[in-house]
Formats: structure tokens, sequence, C-alpha cells
């Protein structure tokens, strides 16, 4: 007996009590439904990553915002390397003067990569991808719809003419005058 005068449990209810409850069971059809709404949502975010797309490549083609883009190659090409674009943050040629279209297509694009992993359509090989994306997709939305130009350019690294990437915040800090990086680096700044 106990000192408060119950009897102690036996160790057989102890092992049931430490048993972890069970999972709740979904029926079938629900879980069907949870599928079918995913695939929806999954749907309807590639639809707007394509139209952001669409937008993008109009207004730099000069035209009408209502013109058809053709693609080259397969779809599924076209979507790696756009996202594999907004994963990266690296402007191409003349980007930088529709920088307000680009951070509305890198944001459709990396929603859409996040909604596809979560969900299973697409696996990240590592880690740091998908932290990558989580960061930019972070950093675009602060700058989106802003003034500051500069601060939206910083989100975005440019090709620089030789195949290499520059980033463009130390760009940036150099052409406003500031020292960037290390004691190394603005020596042979000088």
């Amino acid at each position: 007996m106990a000192k408060d005068g119950s009897l102690a449990p036996s160790p057989a209810a102890l092992a049931e009590a430490a048993k972890p409850a069970p999972a709740p069971v979904v029926s079938a059809a629900k879980q069907k439904k949870q599928e079918k709404s995913a695939a929806a949502e999954l749907k309807a975010a590639q639809a707007e990553m394509m139209e952001a797309q669409r937008r993008l490549r109009s207004v730099k083609n000069g035209g009408d915002a209502s013109m058809a883009v053709t693609i080259t190659g397969s779809a599924e090409d076209f979507v790696q390397k756009i996202t594999a674009k907004a994963l990266s943050g690296v402007l191409e040629a003349d980007d930088d003067k529709f920088l307000k279209e680009r951070i509305d297509a890198d944001i459709a694009a990396l929603e859409w990569v996040k909604l596809a992993s979560s969900t299973g359509a697409l696996k990240l090989t590592e880690d740091v991808v998908a932290l990558g994306g989580e960061m930019q997709l972070a950093r675009l939305k602060e700058v989106r719809g802003a003034k500051d130009y500069a601060a939206a350019r910083a989100c975005f690294v440019e090709e620089k003419n030789d195949g290499t990437y520059q980033s463009v915040d130390k760009a940036v800090a150099r052409a406003a005058g500031r020292p960037t990086g290390t004691n190394d680096e603005m020596d042979e700044m000088d």
C-alpha cells in the first residue's frame, strides 16, 4: 500500500499508461479529399508561377500583357530553369529594368517550390537549398512593392561578362563608396 492509503499501480497499468495514444485514423475518403485539395492548390500555384513568368517575358519583350509566351524545350525544363533562377537570385540581362515583374515571378516560383516540396511532388536534395529558398522568398516579400530600388536589387546577384557572379550587395556598396568585406578585399580596392 502507498503512504496515502491507496494501492500502488501495477506494472501492467504503468506500461499501459506509458504507451503513446493511437494516431487518429483518417478515413480513405478524407485522405483522398486532402490529396485532391493539395493537388488543386499545387496546380493553382503552378498556374500563378507560369502567369508571373508570362508577365515578365511580356514586359521584357515590350509586348502586350495578353501576349502568349512560347517556351523552348519541355515544360519540365522550363520549370526547372525558372525555379533554379529564383532560388539562385541571378539577374539575367535587362532584368533590373523590370525588377517588379522579376520579383513577382521569383516569389511565385519560390512559393510553388515550397508547396511542391511540402506535398512531396518535388524533392529538394539538400536542406541548404530549401533554407536558401525560404530566405530568398522572405527577402523578396519584404521588398515587394517597396520604393527602395537598392534594397530590391540587393536581393539578387548579377552575372558578370566573364561568366562569374558578383554580389549586387557588394556592387551597390562599392558604388556608394562604402567598404565591403574583409580587409584583404579593401586592400584590393585601393
